[in-house]
């Protein structure tokens, strides 16, 4: 997934009152902005909404960014407030218990293309056929370690990330540990069955 980028000097013509510019700039948020959000809400019902909500929010404040080259960060914050406001107005619970928050933050990181039957949580952008189960493990995180791994999925450096969020490059490196350790733990109990309702457990009745 390619890093969203829009050029510094689209976004000063549009504050000086480029129409086509700001179509152009509001265009290529638009092509980025999907897959965003669904990292961000994997919550398919009111996410078509949420888009245009995060659309409308940059259109509007456009306007008032005061530093063009630092517009793609500026319109990832938008899109957390945005998002952080939806989970609070629906109050869009997640499938896993809290305690799975607890799980050992350090466990080891296996190499690309091990662990969970071969699935590693980069394939949650990546693999049509495990998307509702990337989606689902991405609803057990909570909202600090989705939006640090969503942007880690999107390419950007740990740096970057850091820079973006305001946060030490440390703390950055920390929660990607911990968001890919629960991410793969989870994703091996929907391939063992016991992740949610049809699997063998529920089929065993246990």
């Amino acid at each position: 997934m390619k890093k969203a980028r829009v050029d510094p000097t689209l976004v000063l013509r549009a504050q000086q009152g480029d129409a086509d510019a700001r179509s152009t700039v509001l265009a290529s948020v638009a092509a980025w902005l999907p897959r965003a959000v669904a990292l961000r809400y994997p919550v398919h019902a009111g996410r078509d909404d949420l888009c245009q909500d995060v659309l409308l929010q940059i259109h509007l404040g456009l306007d008032s960014v005061q530093h063009p080259e630092h517009f793609t960060a500026w319109a990832y914050g938008v899109l957390r407030n945005c998002t952080a406001a939806r989970f609070r107005a629906s109050r869009v619970r997640r499938e896993v218990l809290a305690a799975d928050e607890d799980l050992d933050t350090r466990a080891h990181q296996p190499s690309a293309g091990g662990g969970a039957g071969g699935l590693t949580p980069e394939d949650l952008a990546s693999r049509r056929e495990d998307c509702q189960r990337g989606m689902e493990a991405l609803a057990s995180l909570s909202e600090p370690l989705r939006e640090i791994y969503a942007l880690y999925v999107e390419e950007y450096s740990i740096t970057e990330i850091a820079t973006m969020l305001g946060l030490p490059r440390g703390t950055v490196a920390s929660r990607l540990r911990k968001a890919r350790s629960l991410l793969l733990k989870r994703l091996a109990r929907f391939r063992t069955g016991g992740g949610r309702p049809g699997g063998r457990r529920a089929q065993r009745g246990g």
